[in-house]
């Protein structure tokens, strides 16, 4: 059974909304520069929007081996179709403490207007997680640039929308494909 580790499970208050970022410039042809949220923990946040879902603001953790979602997140995002059961891992947690965790393939999320990630794996968590970009998604945009003044992050082989939307085999039938 694969094993994950997620970085920063402990203060969900975090990621609650406060001023949103407006995205900046594209660096290059092939760069997106996005402006981050700083906290006053020293934690950066970004909007990422899912589709079903909407925008939310997701801390950016280069410790998280994969992005995580609440399972309130799932529910949603799976009406859309666009998230699908794909397997189940030991984690390790923040804190030390394991846990056997589901993680879906999410179809499509947007970091910036026109940089799609499609085909993404999320660890889904229940109760009151914070939203976590992992370095599955991180990894796929390299090379990144993280900027501290301003804050800012510059992404790179971002994909266009293309078939945004649905995960291919996808077997949800009448209701949301929720549970393993």
């Amino acid at each position: 059974m694969r094993q994950i580790v997620f970085a920063a499970l402990l203060f969900p208050a975090l990621a609650l909304a406060e001023p949103r970022p407006v995205p900046v410039k594209a660096a290059s042809a092939d760069a997106t520069t996005v402006s981050l949220i700083r906290k006053k923990a020293g934690t950066y946040y970004l909007p990422v929007r899912f589709l079903g879902l909407g925008s939310v603001n997701v801390l950016l953790d280069t410790g998280s081996s994969h992005t995580v979602i609440p399972r309130r997140y799932l529910e949603q995002i799976a009406k859309a179709q666009n998230a699908s059961y794909a397997y189940t891992v030991n984690g390790t947690m923040a804190d030390g403490s394991r846990s056997q965790v589901p993680v879906y393939r999410i179809g499509s999320l947007e970091l910036a207007p026109g940089c799609w990630v499609h085909d993404v794996e999320a660890a889904v968590m229940e109760g009151n997680v914070r939203p976590i970009l992992g370095m599955n998604v991180l990894g796929r945009l390299a090379p990144l640039t993280l900027s501290m003044q301003p804050a800012a992050l510059t992404l790179h082989r971002c994909a266009p929308a293309g078939a945004a939307g649905q995960v291919a085999g996808s077997k949800k039938e009448s209701g949301v494909l929720l549970s393993p």
